[in-house]
């Protein structure tokens, strides 16, 4: 299960750096399309990464244009992370490339098997979290 985790991961980068994104990147830009202003802490607790492996994300995802850093209005020792227009088309690119590639990846399989096997996942992440 660990080796289809990373072969899986590695295949989905390798797709995304021809949009000119790093790995995990994409994850970040469909987070902040959920809950767009989150701090850098709250990316990294979401994305189960350090505040420096974070940092050096959004600095260069903010080099690119898709985010911008802006100052709490109620903190002003905190910065939020904002979508710009240019990440929030970044995400129809995205899910795009994902829909290709999963097409992809379950090739060969019957509707009924993609159910069955996505529905067995599923349960496996929600019993990975009670572990936690």
């Amino acid at each position: 299960m660990g080796e289809t985790a990373r072969q899986s991961r590695a295949s989905f980068s390798t797709r995304l750096q021809d949009l000119g994104l790093y790995a995990g990147q994409d994850r970040l830009i469909l987070i902040l399309k959920k809950t767009d202003g989150l701090t850098p802490t709250e990316l990294a607790d979401k994305l189960g990464v350090t505040a420096p492996t974070i940092a050096k994300s959004i600095t260069r995802l903010a080099a690119r244009g898709f985010v911008v850093r802006r100052e709490d209005k109620s903190d002003r020792r905190r910065a939020n992370v904002y979508l710009t227009n240019l990440g929030y088309s970044m995400v129809k690119v995205i899910k795009k490339e994902n829909k290709k590639w999963r097409r992809k990846v379950f090739s060969g399989l019957d509707s009924s098997d993609k159910k069955l096997l996505l529905g067995q996942l599923d349960q496996i992440i929600i019993n990975i979290d009670k572990i936690k």
